[in-house]
């Protein structure tokens, strides 16, 4: 015998409504049409991204906080469900039997984007 399924009714501010299988930890949903829904934080630098199953119930799939240490400023993502990471148009694929990457941390720093559009604007 199956377990039945659980879910609750969340609306974001789309107002269309979707089945989500746990409490949404989010004061505010945005839902895309692409079928990925944001949840932000209002106390916390974060979002949390929620994606749906083959039954459409949505699921917490990771979360993306933005970080400031002393000026060093990053993105961070965590997620148990990273299937593979892009840098540029190359993707690697990560295995299902790994479960220790779970964890992704960007770095961010002004002076090289600032250095890059002004290289671009030489280029025209």
């Amino acid at each position: 015998m199956s377990k039945p399924v659980v879910f609750e009714i969340v609306i974001p501010t789309s107002g269309k409504a979707y089945k989500f299988s746990e409490d949404v930890r989010s004061e505010s949903l945005i839902d895309f049409p692409n079928g990925i829904i944001l949840g932000l934080r209002q106390y916390s630098p974060s979002m949390n991204c929620y994606i749906p199953d083959k039954d459409n119930i949505y699921h917490y799939a990771g979360d993306l906080n933005f970080n400031n240490n002393n000026n060093n400023y990053s993105i961070h993502f965590h997620s148990r469900a990273i299937s593979s990471v892009g840098i540029n148009s190359e993707v690697i694929p990560i295995s299902k039997r790994n479960d220790s990457i779970c964890d992704i941390k960007v770095g961010l720093d002004i002076d090289k984007s600032t250095a890059w559009f002004e290289n671009l604007d030489k280029q025209f």
